[in-house]
């Protein structure tokens, strides 16, 4: 956005991202960091927030070796919350799928606020429909190309 544009002149900035969801199972809200979803947001150009301030949720993997995720049991919801504040972008696993901004805000029992704007895009080929303009205008590409016969 043109806001956007101005407020960030000259700088770049890399999106912290989260990958949570919501277990009534277990009555805890989860941040999941196992290392794949990290190759995944590192490889889109991203990077996993510092939770270190929230070690005490810390689960770590079967192996011992690394973090598979930070569960936040109902009663600690303001950490959770917290923890959410400290990203760009959240990516919502709750089960089952399909979930809408309204269910989400529910579960995570969010306090007012405004959430972004959510969108399925058709396909990932920036030459069908609307689907380019959408990446670049949303800053998941940075340019806008199109290609035509030599």
């Amino acid at each position: 956005s043109l806001v956007a544009n101005h407020n960030n002149l000259g700088s770049y900035k890399v999106p912290k991202v989260l990958f949570t969801s919501y277990s009534s199972w277990y009555g805890a809200f989860q941040v999941q960091s196992p290392p794949y979803k990290s190759r995944f947001v590192q490889d889109a150009g991203g990077v996993y927030p510092d939770l270190s301030a929230f070690d005490a949720f810390k689960e770590m993997h079967w192996t011992g070796t690394q973090v598979s995720a930070f569960r936040f049991p109902e009663a600690n919801l303001s950490q959770f919350h917290a923890a959410l504040q400290l990203a760009d972008v959240l990516v919502d696993e709750t089960y089952p799928h399909g979930q809408t901004m309204d269910s989400i805000e529910a579960a995570y029992r969010l306090p007012n606020m405004t959430l972004g704007l959510t969108r399925i895009l058709s396909g990932d080929d920036p030459a069908f429909d609307s689907t380019g303009w959408s990446l670049v205008s949303h800053g998941v590409g940075e340019k806008l190309f199109t290609v035509g016969p030599a």
